[in-house]
C-alpha cells in the first residue's frame, strides 16, 4: 500500500477543520500493536495453496503468517498472493513458501503506527512479531486508518453529524496519492461502520436514560447491500437491519416495542449523520428487517419457496449482510443457515441467475459503448456495478461459497476451480477499473458542488479509458452469458 506523506498534510487540514488535530498527532506516536488483529491464522511455509484458501474461508480473514517448523514467523501471505500464485499457474501441490511475502512484510511488534505504515508502501499488511520472531499479529491498511477515521466524522459520539466533505476530501487524498478505489471504498466503509455502532451505541444509553431500560435480548445491527459487501461509493443510503435473540411469544409485544423504538431512533440519528433513509425502507424500521433468528430462516426459506420478483430482489439484497454492532454470532448463524438455504434451493438460485442475466451489456455491433440517452450519458452503477456484483453473487451461491465481497467471491470461486485463474484476473482487473470510474466521477461531482451521482458522460473519455470501461462491459456480458448457460437458460 502506498501512503505518501501528503495525504497526512491534507487529511491534518481536514481535521483541524472538525478541531481534532490533537488526534492526529496521538496517531503518530501510538503502537500499531493496539489496532492490530491478535492471533491471528499461522501456516506452516509447507502447506498447499489449497490449505490455505480454505482456511481464509473457514476464518473469514484474508490474512496469514507463515512460520516455519520451529515456529518462528518468516512470511506473510494473503488471498491475493493465492490469486498471483493461480494466475502464475502454481500447480496445486506448490507450498505456499514459494508465493509468499518474506521479511519485508514483517514488523516488531512495538514499532510505531505511522512507520508500520510508511512500510506499507512494499506491502499490503504487516505481521507484527515478538523480539524473538514469534508470530504475534497482523496489522492491515483498515485497522491502522480507524484510529483517525472516527475524528475525521466529526466526534459523532458527541453527537456531532458527519460532514461528507470531509470525507470525499479524504477519499480524493487517497486516490490522488495512488490508492485504487477497491482500497479505498475499505477505508470509507471502515469510517461508516465506526459511525452507525457508535450511533447504535449512543440509541441504547438514550433509551436507557428516557426509561426503557437495557436491550430485553441480544440482538446484531446488520448492513446490507454495497455496505455489506464493503463496497460502498460517497453518500451511501441506509440499508440495515436487526437479528434478535430468541424471546418467548408472550413477550413479543413489549420487546418488539423496544426495538420498535431503538429502529426509529437509529436510523432517524443516522439520517442526521448524513446517510439518506432507504427509499425502498429496507431499514430496521421495517418488520421485514427486523427479525429474531429464527424468524430471519423461516422468512428466507419462504423467499426461496416463492421465487417470486419480489422474494427474488428481498434476497439479493440480504444475500450481502454482516454484523457492525452487537451480537455477531446471531449474524455469522444466520449467515451460515442462508448459504445452506440457497444450495438447498437450486431452482430459487435460478431465478436470482435470471434476474441477474435479464438484459445484455450496452455494447453496440461495432464494439461501442451505448449510450443510455441523447445527453451520451451512461449509468455506472445500473449498467456496471449492480450486474456485475450480482453475477458473481449468483455464482458465489451456486458454488455454496459463503464469502461476501465481490474480491472475496472471486477469489473463492478462482481457489474452488469455479473459474480460471485467468478470467479471474480479467474479472478482478475489471472491478477495479469500474470501482476507480465511478469513484472518480463522484469526487469530480462533489468538486463541483453537484450531487454526487453515477452518470458518465462518454463523450470526455479519453481513449485508453474508453477502451477500459468497454473491456468491464464485455467481462459482463461474458458473466451474463455464462451464468444463464449454467442452467441451460442461456438468453443471448
Amino acid at each position: 500500500m502506498v501512503i505518501a506523506a501528503s495525504i497526512f498534510g491534507r487529511f491534518a487540514v481536514s481535521m483541524l477543520c472538525c478541531g481534532t488535530m490533537s488526534a492526529l498527532l496521538d496517531w503518530l506516536g501510538i503502537a500499531a500493536a493496539e489496532v492490530a488483529q491478535h492471533q491471528p491464522p499461522l501456516v506452516r511455509v509447507a502447506a498447499s495453496l489449497p490449505s490455505v484458501a480454505a482456511l481464509f474461508q473457514s476464518t473469514k480473514m484474508r490474512t496469514a503468517i507463515v512460520v516455519n517448523d520451529a515456529g518462528h514467523a518468516i512470511g506473510l501471505v494473503e488471498a491475493e498472493d493465492l490469486i498471483s500464485g493461480a494466475r502464475a499457474g502454481a500447480q496445486t501441490g506448490v507450498s505456499v513458501g514459494s508465493i509468499m511475502q518474506g521479511g519485508s512484510a514483517l514488523c516488531d511488534i512495538g514499532v510505531a503506527m505511522h512507520m508500520a505504515v510508511a512500510q506499507m508502501r512494499r506491502c499490503r499488511s504487516l505481521g507484527l512479531v515478538t523480539p524473538d520472531g514469534r508470530p504475534a499479529a497482523v496489522l492491515t491498511l483498515e485497522a491502522a486508518l480507524s484510529p483517525l477515521l472516527a475524528p475525521v466524522a466529526c466526534r459523532v459520539n458527541e453527537v456531532a453529524p458527519l460532514d461528507v466533505r470531509l470525507q470525499a476530501d479524504f477519499a480524493a487524498a487517497l486516490l490522488n496519492d495512488g490508492q485504487n478505489g477497491v482500497g479505498i471504498q475499505r477505508a470509507l466503509v471502515a469510517q461508516n461502520d465506526e459511525i452507525t455502532a457508535a450511533v447504535a451505541k449512543r440509541t441504547i444509553a438514550a433509551m436507557g436514560q428516557d426509561g426503557w431500560g437495557q436491550p430485553p435480548v441480544d440482538f446484531a445491527v446488520i448492513v446490507m447491500g454495497s455496505s455489506g459487501r464493503r463496497e460502498s461509493f460517497l453518500r451511501p443510503d441506509q440499508d440495515n437491519g436487526l437479528i434478535l435473540g430468541a424471546y418467548p411469544g408472550e413477550a413479543h409485544t413489549a420487546i418488539d416495542a423496544y426495538f420498535m423504538e431503538f429502529s426509529t431512533r437509529f436510523t432517524a440519528a443516522l439520517e442526521a449523520a448524513s446517510f439518506p433513509l432507504c427509499p425502498g425502507n429496507v431499514m430496521a424500521t421495517n418488520p421485514v428487517w427486523r427479525k429474531t433468528l429464527d424468524q430471519w430462516i423461516a422468512q428466507v426459506s419462504r423467499w426461496a419457496l416463492q421465487r417470486s420478483g419480489q422474494a427474488v430482489l428481498s434476497a439479493d439484497i440480504f444475500f450481502d449482510f454482516r454484523p457492525v454492532y452487537g451480537n455477531a454470532d446471531l449474524a455469522n448463524r444466520l449467515h451460515e443457515a442462508v448459504i445452506g438455504i440457497a444450495v438447498a434451493n437450486p431452482a430459487f438460485v435460478h431465478q436470482i441467475c435470471l434476474q441477474e442475466a435479464r438484459e445484455t451489456a450496452p455494447i453496440g455491433l461495432f464494439g461501442n459503448i451505448i449510450p443510455d440517452d441523447e445527453d451520451n450519458q451512461i449509468d455506472l452503477k445500473l449498467r456496471g456495478t449492480l450486474p456485475f456484483v450480482g453475477l458473481v453473487r449468483f455464482m458465489a451461491l451456486r458454488h455454496g461459497i459463503a464469502a461476501i465481497g465481490t474480491l472475496d467471491r472471486l477469489a473463492a470461486l478462482v481457489a474452488a476451480g469455479a473459474i480460471s485463474a485467468a478470467l479471474h484476473g480479467e474479472l478482478v482487473e475489471d472491478f477495479s477499473v469500474l470501482t476507480d470510474v465511478r469513484l472518480r466521477r463522484q469526487l469530480a461531482d462533489h468538486a463541483a458542488g453537484m450531487p454526487v451521482g453515477n452518470r458518465l458522460d462518454l463523450g470526455g473519455l479519453t481513449g485508453r479509458n474508453r477502451a477500459r470501461l468497454l473491456q468491464v462491459f464485455r467481462s459482463i456480458e461474458l458473466l451474463r452469458k455464462v451464468a444463464a448457460q449454467s442452467y441451460g437458460g442461456h438468453r443471448g
